[in-house]
């Protein structure tokens, strides 16, 4: 029986030779992808760090004669067992690289099998329509690019051609998990930029570039990405516009209509929020709440809109959502609306402008709503009657169908675009409501087991924070009585927390009763915390 299993990681022994080239393999690690115990074979996919090893003439010669770069077979007896460096991803990574400096594309065992299922589909379904003319290619020239936007120094030319090279490796890296042509894949700017969604990639990365693009061609780039967007087409809306509505606002040329556009095209993308870092929703984040144009409901939504995009990423809504309520020009009113919303699991809050309720309005069958949207938006009272006919229409069919045939207008709707506050914005909002001037002591009586619900943890734990904060403003004993009641809750990680706080007030009184705990993880904990603290 060999001690090899499949998924291990071998290194060929010193003095093995290649048959076919007579090279040197020794060294070469991998792992076993196939073992042959009747033959004493083992197939053995190259690690990431031996395929780019390979010597350029080997390569050359395999690419030439159609040999296999990926892996090679060896005896059980010219391999031993060796540490794993690197993943199967960074293995993808490179052989994309690889195959794109000889203008191949590289595809995966899967990603070959759902493209001869997809042929194979193709063949069998034919119908009336195949003989229907096929949608026109959008096409790209970067050359006419740089002569429409006034482009001219070489120089800066070069580093938006390396920009836009960058955002199309990101863009597959987004959609096949791992870079599929390889490091910015230069040669296909002009096959694949023409596309509104995938230009937005390249436009992230010349916005944000540090140096070597000028403050006017950014901004013509701004100005060609909106002009090309085209929503009511499927990839029409260009990836990364909020990115560009933070550099607008940063620069200082954002305006209020503008922002609207940009923020209803945005939504139709259901991930919009994943490229924004921190800074820019910052720099957007400012303009927003210095806007005398936009009124304090219309901002209100837009806080609200953006912190319900966060429940995947916690520190980056927890410093973004911390940034608004310590803003010393975001008047209190809205930060109290915005946490009761967040406490209340609110559906909507504040008041959108008129086109983004209209949107609301159809998707949810409101008439009343928007007959008041069209008025705001000013339009005759025949073209609001042929709305509300439509709408009408809509409304009277499977608006649950509707969703989940990906509609992107659905991402309006409030029922399916914000189903549930993120816990983490609760536990902010318990504790905001004391910075804010709420009673601590009647707070903390308010919330802690509150509900048995969903987000009863975070409630609990935002009234620890409370504890945590504000302690001098809390009578010992109302204190020690919320402590010893936090520290009975159901919720194991609450006990935990409570438990922890307990011992900057009582030492190891409380903690000590972690021993009688339920919960073995409790138990176990807190017999680790008390050998710490004995020994201080």
């Amino acid at each position: 029986m060999t001690k090899f299993k499949i998924g291990d990681s071998v290194r060929v022994k010193a003095g093995t030779k290649d048959t076919d080239f007579q090279a040197e393999l020794g060294g070469w690690q991998g792992r076993i992808i196939d073992i042959d115990t009747e033959e004493n074979l083992v197939d053995v996919a190259w690690d990431s760090q031996t395929l780019l090893q390979m010597p350029k003439m080997m390569l050359d010669s395999c690419f030439r004669e159609g040999y296999a770069i990926e892996g090679y077979t060896l005896s059980l007896d010219e391999v031993e067992l060796a540490k794993p460096r690197d993943k199967e991803k960074d293995v993808l990574n490179v052989l994309a690289e690889i195959y794109g400096r000889y203008g191949l594309e590289y595809q995966s065992d899967m990603e070959s099998l759902i493209l001869s299922m997809a042929n194979m589909a193709d063949l069998l379904d034919f119908d009336d329509d195949d003989w229907e003319e096929e949608e026109p290619v959008r096409t790209f020239d970067l050359d006419q690019f740089f002569a429409a936007l006034q482009i001219e120094s070489a120089k800066e030319q070069a580093r938006i051609r390396s920009c836009f090279a960058t955002g199309l490796e990101v863009y597959y890296d987004h959609i096949y998990g791992y870079r599929k042509y390889g490091r910015k894949p230069e040669h296909l700017i002009n096959q694949r930029m023409g596309e509104p969604y995938i230009f937005g990639f390249g436009m992230v990365e010349a916005l944000r570039a540090k140096r070597g693009i000028k403050e006017t061609s950014k901004l013509a780039i701004c100005q060609y990405t909106l002009q090309t967007a085209v929503p009511e087409e499927e990839y029409g809306v260009p990836h990364g516009l909020i990115v560009l509505a933070s550099y607008l606002a940063e620069t200082g040329y954002l305006e209020a209509n503008m922002f609207r556009a940009i923020m209803q095209m945005t939504n139709l993308l259901r991930q919009w929020v994943w490229p924004w870092q921190i800074e820019e929703a910052i720099q957007l984040s400012n303009w927003l709440i210095a806007q005398e144009e936009i009124s304090a409901q219309e901002k209100l939504f837009w806080l609200w809109h953006f912190s319900m995009q966060f429940h995947e990423d916690y520190h980056f809504g927890k410093k973004l959502v911390n940034h608004w309520l310590a803003h010393p020009n975001l008047a209190d009113t809205i930060k109290k609306e915005l946490i009761q919303g967040w406490l209340d699991n609110e559906k909507l809050l504040g008041k959108p402008p008129a086109p983004w309720r209209l949107v609301i309005a159809q998707t949810t069958g409101d008439l009343a709503a928007a007959e008041e949207a069209l008025k705001e938006m000013g339009a005759s009272r025949q073209e609001i009657k042929q709305v509300k006919r439509i709408i009408k229409e809509e409304s009277e069919s499977d608006l649950i169908g509707g969703f989940f045939s990906h509609d992107p207008l659905f991402n309006f709707n409030p029922r399916f675009g914000y189903l549930f506050t993120p816990n983490w914005l609760q536990r902010i909002a318990v504790l905001s409501l004391v910075r804010l001037g709420e009673d601590a002591w009647e707070t903390a009586v308010l919330y802690l087991d509150s509900t048995r619900d969903y987000g009863a943890e975070a409630l609990n734990m935002g009234v620890a924070d409370i504890l945590d904060e504000f302690a001098e403003a809390i009578p010992p004993a109302e204190l020690r009585e919320l402590i010893e009641r936090g520290t009975q809750l159901p919720q194991v990680p609450t006990r935990k927390t409570f438990y922890r706080l307990s011992t900057r007030f009582y030492g190891t009184e409380l903690l000590a009763k972690t021993a009688e705990d339920n919960a073995a993880s409790i138990r176990n904990w807190g017999a680790k915390e008390l050998k710490k603290l004995n020994a201080n």
